[in-house]
């Protein structure tokens, strides 16, 4: 990106550029590990317009900084400031330190962006980079594109850097088709599909208290909108289709938007996954995910839903948790840790972190509210068996799993001489991310890609 003042000129492709960022890259590490900061810093990348050859670009480098853990520490910003650089803060995108060469306003020949190593913003441009290395249409005709608006906005680098979005945005959904990218996890397809009918049985609703506070919070009601991501079965979607609101779901297990659309015939059922949502822009006024968002990739989910949501709009995001504090259900837990394997899971995956420093929305307020399920303890095995990794297993390993569960609950002091096993009630969490205001036809927080 330009600075302000500066002239956007778009050159023919140097061959030289190449060395330069290797040259540069040496530079770095040498100043990081006289600095003790080297550990700090996972990889270092060629990124932007100047890392694809044969590219016309701006004269500019763009280097990739991947840290282990964001943000770094004070030693880092040392190294950087002992080669010239200038520190810009985040300078509009969470979760980067921004350096360039030169002070702000004047001719800069080089940009850093240190991010965490494997971030939405590492692995997005990084894809960007290496789909228009192997697409050479593409690659010329994001060329084309600079050139033109170069000559369009030669001293409006916020218009230069708007017109490439469109393209940006699909370019990289051409690339994350190719490489399978927001196809869902293997144990929610295989084990949701086949455990359906168990999953609705089984699993608990929502308590009345907990859907009030999402729907006062949402503002929903008659002729406001709703998509509900990840619906499964429509546990949650039941009670906001109550609240008068227009709800539409969107499911990727073909099983489970079966039976949805089976049990409300009335809403809008969508094939689709959070990271690439079969909505236009700005169509709806709330999104919720109930026991779902620890399933996304959840930078490419905050952004899609960012984008679908009109100015105002609000996230709900929900889950019912075991409570592990009682020992029986801590032993249910430990029998499964064996086959969870990367699965993901609310208590280990790291959607807290996308979703508190992402700048697409505020800070999250988190609501609480006990949700005492009473079921049979046929029923809390069937309950086991929905979860996503248990239905996937082989039939053997499945049944020597439940067998177990079952040897668990027949044996286990709570729950041995009792058909309703003693359950505490279940914590129901909901952070609400109700978006900054938009002001001037700008939403906030969307990244600005480098090249």
């Amino acid at each position: 990106m330009s600075a302000p003042g500066q002239t956007i000129e778009i050159v023919d492709p140097d061959p030289a550029w190449p060395q330069r960022f290797r040259t540069e890259r040496d530079r770095l590490w040498s100043a990081l590990r006289q600095a003790g900061a080297a550990d700090e810093v996972a990889a270092i990348e060629h990124i932007g317009s100047t890392a694809v050859p044969g590219l016309a670009a701006k004269a500019v480098l763009d280097i990739l900084v991947g840290l282990r853990a964001f943000p770094a520490a004070e030693g880092f910003a040392r190294a950087f400031a002992a080669l010239g650089y200038h520190l810009h803060g985040e300078a509009g995108i969470a979760g980067r330190h921004y350096f360039t060469d030169a002070p702000w306003g004047r001719p800069r020949t080089r940009h850093v962006h240190a991010v965490e190593h494997g971030s939405w913003f590492w692995r997005e441009h990084l894809r960007f980079r290496d789909h228009l290395r192997r697409q050479p249409a593409d690659a010329a005709a994001y060329a084309d594109l600079k050139r033109d608006l170069a000559r369009r906005h030669p001293h409006d680098p916020v218009a230069y850097t708007d017109g490439k979005t469109a393209f940006v945005h699909a370019a990289l959904a051409r690339a994350r088709a190719a490489a399978g990218v927001g196809r869902i996890h293997d144990a929610a397809e295989r084990g949701f599909d086949a455990a359906t009918l168990a999953y609705e049985r089984a699993r608990p609703g929502y308590p009345d208290e907990a859907v009030a506070s999402l729907v006062d919070r949402l503002r929903l009601g008659p002729g406001r909108r709703v998509l509900d991501v990840g619906a499964g079965t429509g546990k949650l979607t039941r009670p906001l289709v109550g609240s008068g609101a227009t709800v539409t779901a969107v499911e990727p297990v073909d099983g489970m938007r079966r039976a949805l659309r089976t049990s409300l015939p009335g809403i809008d059922v969508l094939d689709g996954t959070a990271e690439e949502l079969p909505l236009p822009t700005q169509t709806t006024d709330a999104v919720v995910a109930g026991q779902a968002f620890h399933w996304f990739d959840a930078w490419m989910a905050l952004s899609q839903m960012h984008r679908v949501l009109v100015d105002g709009g609000r996230v709900g995001l929900v889950w019912n948790v075991r409570d592990d504090t009682v020992d029986w259900v801590a032993r249910w837990t430990q029998l499964l840790a064996p086959v969870s394997n990367d699965t993901p899971r609310e208590r280990l995956s790291r959607w807290r972190d996308a979703v508190v420093r992402t700048e697409l929305f505020t800070d999250p307020e988190t609501v609480t509210v006990p949700n005492l399920h009473v079921v049979p303890r046929a029923l809390v095995v069937e309950r086991i068996a929905s979860t996503s990794v248990v239905a996937a297993l082989d039939e053997d390993r499945r049944h020597e799993l439940l067998d177990a569960f079952r040897r668990m609950l027949a044996t286990h002091p709570a729950t041995r001489d009792r058909d309703r096993p003693d359950r505490r009630p279940l914590p129901h969490r909901g952070p609400h991310l109700p978006p900054h205001p938009v002001t001037v036809g700008i939403r906030p927080g969307q990244p600005r890609w480098s090249g």
